[in-house]
């Protein structure tokens, strides 16, 4: 039996990979179990860092696209086939075991070489399953190394505009001074750490802000700044990379510690952003 992993928080393009996928593993007539995971702990756990995202028999195979009917039953028939043949290895194994031990004589007790092991248990000294986890954590070292790099360097631009500049750029936005938006920009691509800004945004503005956005004295607007109408935000408002803003009137205030502050739980994030827009409440 496959069973098949739909990894994603949810959106319109996980639930039409999911269907698309039990689409293609009815029309093949195997025998399968499929499983949504939504949950953000779990996804990053697995290496994601792009959804929608499909995986099989707890191996990812696929990340960051939606597949069509026809792509999944490539990826599904592959992987039937591998299984199928891990089970023919199997028994294959089974029967010169079983035909070792018939003509088995005292010399297979002895005691065989072992190459050597860190210690560590993991088996990194153990021939070729040793190797392909050293080179996956190299792997990920560098990609890691590479993240923070990007980071850093946006933060760094970012830092680098002048609050002139930004009360300039501000002042070119159409606003009504009576309401304090909250902005939260994004691009078509998405990692994970992106849409966690926005689930938590969204999270923070309806538990703790719920009477203002009622009552209209506050607004949430989510704004996909690869679309070419809304490509004048990222000049407004001096955009280096993702992030939440605030704006009441003239006031403008970039969120750029969501980048270290995601880092923290879920709980922190939402105080932080709490005491943020308070604080911008209440400046005027």
């Amino acid at each position: 039996m496959l069973k098949i992993q739909i990894y994603g928080s949810g959106c319109d393009k996980c639930k039409q990979l999911a269907a698309n996928v039990d689409a293609a593993a009815k029309k093949l007539g195997l025998e399968f179990e499929l499983e949504k995971v939504t949950d953000i702990n779990a996804i990053t756990d697995a290496g994601i860092m792009m959804t929608p995202a499909l995986g099989i028999n707890g191996k990812v195979l696929c990340t960051g696209k939606l597949l069509s009917p026809d792509e999944a039953e490539k990826y599904l028939l592959a992987a039937g086939s591998s299984v199928a043949s891990a089970g023919e290895t199997d028994k294959q194994k089974g029967q010169q075991e079983g035909g070792a031990k018939a003509g088995a004589c005292c010399c297979d007790s002895a005691p065989k070489p072992q190459e050597p092991s860190c210690g560590c248990g993991c088996g990194c000294g153990s021939g070729s399953g040793g190797k392909k986890v050293l080179t996956a954590v190299l792997l990920l070292f560098v990609l890691l190394s590479v993240a923070m790099m990007v980071i850093r360097e946006s933060r760094g631009k970012a830092a680098a505009a002048s609050d002139t500049n930004t009360a300039q750029t501000a002042a070119a936005i159409p606003v009504n001074k009576d309401i304090l938006t909250v902005y939260y920009f994004h691009g078509n691509m998405r990692c994970m750490t992106c849409n966690k800004f926005e689930k938590l945004t969204i999270e923070t503005l309806q538990k703790r802000f719920a009477d203002q956005l009622a009552n209209g004295d506050m607004a949430l607007k989510i704004i996909n700044t690869d679309v070419a109408e809304n490509e004048h935000f990222i000049k407004d408002f001096q955009l280096t990379t993702k992030s939440v803003v605030l704006q009441k009137g003239d006031q403008v205030k970039n969120l750029e510690e969501i980048w270290t502050i995601i880092r923290q739980s879920d709980d922190e994030f939402m105080a932080y952003l709490e005491r943020e827009i308070k604080g911008m409440a209440e400046a005027q």
